[in-house]
């Protein structure tokens, strides 16, 4: 039976993916999480968009040790006069919502 904590490798592999993800111009903006077992990585989290989502998956596909990913992202794109801002933290992984500023004050006014 195989042990379900993570190792220090896991750990160690998962510290670079976040790192290369915050690094990189594509990703920075993005909340990923990065979990990982075995050299096997699971991305969750939201993107802005599908060139952020193929990135992702590259960058974390690139890492030595790593020898598959899974992909769990999903992509919620912004329009024009939204932006995002930070929601009270999920379970494991920050969560970020649009805020759009004209719908937010019509609420507030009824």
């Amino acid at each position: 039976m195989q042990n379900a904590r993570n190792t220090d490798a896991d750990i160690q592999l998962r510290e670079r993916i976040l790192a290369a993800l915050k690094d990189d111009a594509r990703t920075t903006e993005a909340v990923i999480d990065v979990i990982g077992r075995q050299s096997v990585i699971t991305l969750e989290g939201t993107v802005d968009s599908e060139e952020a989502r193929r990135a992702a998956v590259e960058i974390a596909s690139e890492q030595p040790e790593v020898v598959e990913v899974i992909d769990d992202l999903k992509v919620v794109e912004t329009q024009p006069g939204e932006e995002w801002i930070d929601a009270p933290q999920a379970a494991v992984f920050d969560s970020r919502v649009p805020y759009i500023p004209n719908v937010d004050k019509d609420i507030a006014n009824k």
